[in-house]
C-alpha cells in the first residue's frame, strides 16, 4: 500500500496564506521522511476555494526541501496554459526534481465559470482546449518533437530540446 498527501489549500478564515503554505511544507518534509509516496497539489485561482495558482512552482520549492517524496499535480487546469510551456516547465521541475514529476492534467471545474472569464477563456470551451493541450503534452514527451494543427494551438516541428 501506498500513501500520499492531498492538498486543496482552502484558507479558513483568520488564516493567512503564507501560514498555509509553511504548513504544506513541513508536512511534505515529514512526509518524505516517512517514506510517503507523493504529494499532490490542486490548482485553483483567486477565491478562497483553492489558494493555489501554480502548482509547478510550489513543487519546485518542495522538491528543495526534500528528496524522495513524488511531486504530483491534482490537477493543473490545462485550458489556462500553452502547452508548449507547460510541457517545458513541467519537464524542468522533473528534472530538477530528480525525476519525481507526476503530471496530472484536467479541464478545471466548470463550477468555476469566474476563473475561465478572468483568463479570458470561454468555459465552454474547456474540454476542447484541454484535449489540444493534452496532445501536444503525449507528443512533446514521448516524441519529444511537436507537430500539431488545432482550433486554439498550432506548433510546427517543435522540438522539446528541455526532454532530451
Amino acid at each position: 500500500m501506498r500513501f500520499s498527501l492531498f492538498y486543496n489549500f482552502d484558507i479558513l478564515p483568520g488564516q493567512s496564506v503564507s501560514a498555509v503554505y509553511r504548513e504544506v511544507e513541513a508536512q511534505a518534509i515529514a512526509a518524505d521522511r516517512l517514506s510517503f509516496d507523493a504529494i499532490w497539489l490542486a490548482e485553483h485561482h483567486f477565491e478562497l476555494y483553492g489558494r493555489m495558482p501554480d502548482p509547478l512552482l510550489y513543487l519546485a520549492r518542495i522538491s528543495s526541501l526534500t528528496s524522495r517524496i513524488g511531486l504530483g499535480t491534482a490537477i493543473v487546469e490545462a485550458p489556462h496554459y500553452h502547452p508548449l510551456r507547460l510541457a517545458e516547465d513541467a519537464a524542468l521541475l522533473d528534472v530538477l526534481s530528480g525525476g519525481r514529476v507526476r503530471l496530472g492534467v484536467g479541464s478545471g471545474g466548470g463550477n468555476k465559470p469566474a476563473e475561465f472569464v478572468r483568463f479570458g477563456i470561454p468555459i465552454e470551451e474547456k474540454t476542447a482546449r484541454t484535449i489540444e493541450v493534452v496532445e501536444i503534452l503525449r507528443q512533446a514527451f514521448n516524441q519529444k518533437q511537436v507537430n500539431f494543427a488545432g482550433k486554439y494551438y498550432q506548433a510546427n516541428t517543435i522540438s522539446m530540446k528541455v526532454l532530451r
